[in-house]
């Protein structure tokens, strides 16, 4: 059986044609390496050059969300709208308990599998029989959220891990022996929620700040060979260095968190690494002595050189964040015309150009606003909003500057609590988008949800006592949007009471996306219409994939312990079934 390779219309196209060709890849007119299938032997695996990694074979997944454009899109359509309704359990496999929200990835034949608590695991894709298990002896105990591993990378014969004891961890792809490790700080005060992203031979990681530890979070290269640092970029500045006025005077050891919590994106014609940053510590400015600085580069996408770690641009989506409102998920990048449709964006320049632009656009950060800008520059093109927002107040249509709304920032210390809109749960949160190149339509998972919160030093983490409700006007806190890359028009919305986890995009018109409520499901991509439901054993909270082995497709997805929001929106939607627990990667494929 053979797979058929959508047409599609590709970021990168001539760049993405040469490396597939090198890295001996067919590859389809429409520049999309089509999946190419050789006997598997689960003794050993292949290199994964950097050429791979910019033309991913579709028969692997070998990155957070599939390439490094971020798209989580699988261009394999052997499972389609007419057949999807037949797709059944293939295998699953137990995990490690602790919070999962695990991506696998799948090379030659092999599915390599991140457990909570730096548990690596290799598998036979085709069942799921264990080839080798890696369990990281901690240094010393790690802090928060450390249990949570989202992604692994793999390159050349290697697989790297981020590991909640502030350390980068290499090891062997075919033993699962540790190759190298090198430590990044103090457990203490560093963790890693997610894992790196690799091009060009280095390991780009961000990782996650105590709320206490002073100015101490950045993103950091180091050698793929060796585990040499190579250099790091801290969020905040210190004094002298550019964005320090912004902190209004505030003492440089008072500077707190920006933790770069989610992964990455490169644009290899570019040779640009994009990564979004979370906000202050704690949030609202009172607690800071009254200081209402911008506060850079909080909430930001830094666009950093590869090679040194210097900032090439900086875009701030929210500035002085009084409300843990963080800016730190995917950053999609696409080749596009720039036409928004002025009835369906919020804000627009009135200068936009012509013809197909190099973009990035998504949704960055919790308040829901979707932001397309020009990837190589940073100019703002057009923003708009989807779920119910009132943080932000304007954003210049020129500049692209943001606004925030002074009627929600605390005036007095456990005061009257202000009603905020969206809740520090999101808008939207790390549950992840996807982008179909066919269609060039953005599908993103997204929460109707606010807060009335008061400021007060009683919290630990951001000085925030919240209480989530939904939004006014619903009682659905759950919703599915889908958007036209280039007008930014609303294609379809579905709505539900369940939180709506992360998505997967495949070449066979289908939407792949669980929920808090167990479900996992096709969608038609055209219609957002339900083509097959299953029940799984807990919240869907890992990323869904999809892989080729032996010539048939496969769609993988982890459950269980959710950590984060998941407790909260669970209780919110009523669901009193659904219980954190029981982790396991459940495999489907056709009969």
């Amino acid at each position: 059986m053979i797979f058929h390779i959508k047409r599609n219309q590709n970021s990168g196209l001539s760049t993405i044609l040469a490396a597939a060709a090198l890295a001996g890849c067919a590859v389809s007119e429409t520049g999309i390496a089509a999946p190419t299938y050789s006997a598997i032997d689960t003794e050993t695996v292949g290199p994964v050059t950097s050429d791979v990694l910019v033309a991913p074979p579709s028969s692997s997944w070998l990155m957070f969300r599939g390439n490094h454009q971020s798209w989580g899109f699988s261009a394999l359509d052997q499972i389609d709208r007419e057949n999807v309704g037949s797709l059944e359990l293939a295998w699953a496999v137990g995990m490690d308990p602790g919070s999962n929200q695990t991506t696998p990835l799948v090379h030659d034949g092999r599915l390599f599998l991140a457990h909570p608590h730096d548990v690596i695991t290799a598998h036979d894709a085709r069942t799921g029989d264990l080839i080798w298990e890696y369990k990281h002896e901690a240094t010393a105990e790690p802090w928060g959220p450390g249990e949570i591993t989202r992604n692994i990378a793999i390159y050349n014969d290697k697989i790297f891990h981020s590991a909640s004891d502030a350390r980068i961890i290499a090891l062997d792809a075919n033993t699962g022996e540790k190759v190298w490790d090198t430590s990044v700080g103090e457990p203490a005060q560093i963790t890693h929620s997610s894992g790196p992203i690799i091009a060009d031979g280095r390991v780009f990681t961000g990782r996650t700040c105590h709320y206490k530890a002073p100015a101490r979070c950045f993103i950091a290269a180091h050698d793929a060979e060796t585990g040499e640092e190579l250099w790091r970029s801290n969020v905040i500045p210190k004094p002298g260095e550019p964005g320090d006025e912004s902190w209004a005077g505030l003492p440089y050891e008072d500077r707190v968190h920006g933790s770069v919590w989610m992964v990455g994106s490169y644009d290899t014609e570019l040779d640009t690494l994009y990564w979004g940053t979370s906000g202050p510590s704690p949030s609202p400015e009172i607690l800071r002595g009254g200081r209402s600085g911008d506060l850079l580069f909080t909430n930001s996408t830094l666009a950093l050189d590869p090679a040194t770690g210097e900032t090439k641009w900086y875009v701030q989506h929210l500035p002085r964040d009084n409300w843990d409102i963080d800016h730190t998920y995917e950053r999609i990048l696409v080749d596009a015309e720039v036409r928004p449709n002025s009835n369906a964006t919020w804000r627009q320049t009135p200068d936009l150009p012509e013809g197909e632009q190099k973009l990035l656009t998504g949704i960055p950060g919790k308040t829901g606003i979707v932001w397309t800008m020009d990837r190589e520059t940073g100019e703002f093109y057009w923003a708009k909003e989807t779920i119910f927002q009132n943080v932000v107040s304007d954003i210049d249509p020129e500049s692209g500057t943001v606004t925030i709304n002074d009627n929600v920032v605390a005036t007095e210390i456990e005061g009257a609590p202000d009603f905020v809109c969206p809740s520090l749960a999101g808008g939207r949160d790390w549950p992840a988008g996807a982008y179909d190149p066919g269609s060039k339509t953005l599908f993103m998972p997204l929460m109707t949800l606010c807060m009335n919160v008061m400021a007060s030093p009683k919290d630990p983490r951001y000085g925030l006592l919240p209480q989530l409700l939904p939004a006014p006007n619903t009682d659905k806190i759950g919703r599915l949007e889908a958007f036209d890359i280039e007008t930014g028009e609303t294609r379809w919305v579905n709505e539900t009471r369940f939180g709506v986890l992360s998505v997967l995009a495949t070449g066979g018109d289908l939407l792949f996306a669980g929920d808090t409520q167990r479900r996992f499901r096709a969608y038609d991509q055209s219609t957002g219409e339900t083509l097959w439901e299953t029940i799984l054993g807990g919240p869907v909270t890992g990323f869904p994939i999809s892989y080729g082995v032996d010539g048939e497709q496969y769609v993988a997805v982890a459950v269980g312990g959710g950590g984060g929001a998941i407790n909260a929106w669970v209780s919110l939607s009523g669901d009193r079934t659904t219980r954190q627990g029981g982790n396991t990667l459940y495999v489907f494929k056709l009969p």
